[in-house]
């Protein structure tokens, strides 16, 4: 029987009735200790009897508990009174992605930090040792103070994932498929899914053993669909919607949104990749990436277009946003080739190299690729680096031990520092079989993308070569000469030795 209105939890007064499902009952309740609202979720006693779900209710607690973040939904207490079993969270005001997503697809802005923010939360989860299992829009809550991960009812520590009620064979609910039968599974012992099937891993509809790696592929639905507006798969029935999952890549993003930066499709795909080994490896991958772009999208946007493209983004939100920042662009300088033009480098110009973005999970990248730029650009006598002594010298006045990372954030302040122009990135990333190679020169002061460059490998043998594309094609577009670029751009297989 459901709670009313007035009735008393221990020192908790309910006031009204937020939601319900399979895993209980949520309601809007008054601290009367600390006077502030909060949400319980209840497990009423016709519930609480079925062994399974009491489990399944104790471990959101337990998962809950371990778990503090800004980003993660907080637990403030659990408790039980005549057979009721309930958790005490904060109240977070707000709308689910979910209700957000009935008004139409998010702005590209707004998707990446909702993204952003959800990776954190699972790389808190993931470092705890504890794998969501039912991420989806429903579950992510949106906030003044940013997005909230929900519910981890499904959740289950690494080592101890495997569904309850599903037996190292999937049970027998199957379809067709051109492959043969399809299992449909995790089911539990009475026939039921757990958890929303549409935004379930392969691996978790074959029944087999899931990782983190799960938690991404869900995360790159819901990315799909905050970018789209559409689900990632879909069906009429669960029957059809695993079959899609299994065997079916979803519509091109770009085909859906024409104007999606082509490395947010690249992103979205590399987590649903069908092989969890071809996904990225870790939450913390996912959010470098889409931070990369949201890095590379902002400084692309002059200041006085980002109000025009908020209150725009209502009719066309991806379209809309590349628009303004155009018709900014030609009204502040003309044509924007003009524009681009005054920003190139000059010959006395230095340039700080940072280190990688690696997001393949291989260490053999990690220094391999920058040695391997550093030896193309000092090829250039257009280019001039600042030397790795300068550079040490100068994390040593930063407070930085020599030879510390460069990411991103600490080169820009090196290049300001030794008064160099420009400071130049890199990233790889991994695309199933292939490798995605990125270079990217930004302006120290005004972070201004100064020029970009992108090469695909087909393989780990020919990631040298399509680095080496990259960094010729960044040398023409920084400004150097064609004949130049020629003359001194012997290919790094013969430039370095073979260890590299």
């Amino acid at each position: 029987m459901p709670l009313s209105i007035g009735d008393e939890l221990g020192p908790y007064v309910i006031r009204a009735p937020i939601g319900a499902g399979g895993m209980g009952e949520v309601y809007r309740a008054r601290d009367t200790r600390l006077g502030r609202e909060v949400a319980i979720k209840v497990l009423p006693q016709h519930l609480s009897s079925d062994p399974v779900l009491k489990e399944r209710f104790e471990r959101e607690a337990r998962a809950i508990s371990a778990l503090n973040h800004p980003h993660i939904c907080t637990l403030h207490d659990v408790g039980q009174q005549g057979g009721i079993d309930f958790l005490v969270m904060e109240y977070l005001e707000g709308e689910s992605l979910a209700e957000r997503l009935r008004k139409g697809p998010l702005p590209l802005k707004e998707a990446l930090k909702i993204g952003m923010e959800v990776c954190e939360a699972l790389e808190e989860a993931h470092r705890a040792k504890i794998i969501h299992r039912d991420l989806k829009p429903a579950n992510i809550m949106l906030t003044k103070s940013g997005a909230k991960l929900m519910y981890f009812g499904l959740a289950a520590a690494k080592g101890t994932d495997r569904e309850e009620g599903a037996s190292s064979a999937p049970l027998s609910s199957t379809t067709r498929t051109e492959s043969g039968p399809i299992p449909v599974s995790p089911l539990t012992s009475t026939g039921q899914v757990i958890g929303t099937i549409q935004y379930m891993s392969p691996e978790r509809i074959q029944g087999k053993k899931a990782d983190a790696r799960s938690d991404l592929f869900t995360l790159g639905a819901v990315l799909y669909e905050m970018a789209t507006g559409k689900r990632a798969f879909d069906g009429p029935n669960q029957i059809s919607v695993a079959s899609a999952i299994l065997e079916k890549d979803p519509e091109p993003i770009s085909s859906i949104q024409p104007l999606a930066p082509p490395a947010f499709e690249r992103v979205v795909n590399t987590c649903l990749a069908k092989n969890p080994d071809d996904r990225f490896q870790s939450a913390r991958d996912v959010r470098l990436e889409l931070k990369w772009i949201a890095d590379g999208t902002s400084q692309l946007m002059p200041k006085g277009a980002a109000a025009a493209s908020r209150a725009a983004s209502r009719v066309w939100p991806w379209a809309i946003a590349a628009i303004v920042a155009l018709v900014a662009v030609l009204v502040a300088g003309g044509l924007y080739y003009r524009w681009h033009q005054a920003k190139l480098l000059t010959d006395k110009d230095s340039i700080v190299l940072s280190d990688f973005t690696n997001t393949t999970g291989d260490s053999v990248f990690d220094d391999t690729l920058k040695q391997g730029l550093s030896v193309q650009l000092e090829q250039s006598p257009f280019l001039n680096l600042v030397s790795d002594r300068r550079v040490n010298e100068t994390l040593k006045l930063m407070g930085r031990p020599a030879g510390d990372r460069l990411t991103p954030e600490v080169t820009r302040e090196v290049c300001q520092r030794t008064s160099s122009k420009a400071m130049l990135a890199g990233s790889i990333a991994a695309l199933g079989s292939q490798y995605v190679i990125g270079l990217k020169a930004v302006n120290c002061d005004t972070g201004d993308v100064l020029a970009e460059a992108q090469e695909q490998a087909a393989g780990k043998e020919a990631v040298l070569k399509a680095l080496d594309a990259a960094a010729v094609s960044l040398r023409s577009k920084l400004g150097e000469s064609l004949s130049s670029v020629r003359k001194y751009a012997t290919p790094l297989e013969e430039a370095t030795t073979s260890s590299l």
